[in-house]
């Protein structure tokens, strides 16, 4: 990932996950996203959110709900939009009881549910 000794921004980063996650190549987008951490860099929450979502576009829901708490362990870069993808992802797929886990995670962890949160609960 260094380039003349530079690493990439959060917006370079979140171009390259996106690209390779919209190609399919999550192996690739998580090593991209692993060693930009493994250099004690911070992945934003836009960027984790962001290979989330298309994770779940590609119906890989349980291995963006994995991605998901591995990152909520680190205590890195989730936000409720983290937690807003997953609920609404597993709820489609009919999986509300692991939506709910999420759900409960929130308050856990010290975030809020927004109108999104509760207008996918209800819907």
């Amino acid at each position: 990932m260094r380039i003349d000794g530079h690493l990439p921004d959060n917006c370079v980063l979140g171009f390259l996950v996106s690209s390779f996650s919209q190609a399919g190549k999550f192996d690739i987008a998580g090593k991209v996203l692993s060693e930009v951490q493994s250099e004690g860099l911070g992945v934003s929450s836009f960027v984790l959110n962001n290979m989330l979502n298309m994770m779940v576009k590609q119906n890989l829901v349980e291995e963006a709900v994995s991605l998901y708490k591995e990152h909520l362990r680190s205590n890195s870069c989730v936000d409720t939009w983290t937690f807003n993808i997953l609920i609404r992802s597993l709820c489609r797929v009919g999986k509300v009881d692991q939506a709910v886990e999420i759900f409960s995670d929130m308050g856990n962890f010290g975030y809020f549910p927004d109108i999104v949160t509760y207008n996918t609960i209800i819907n």
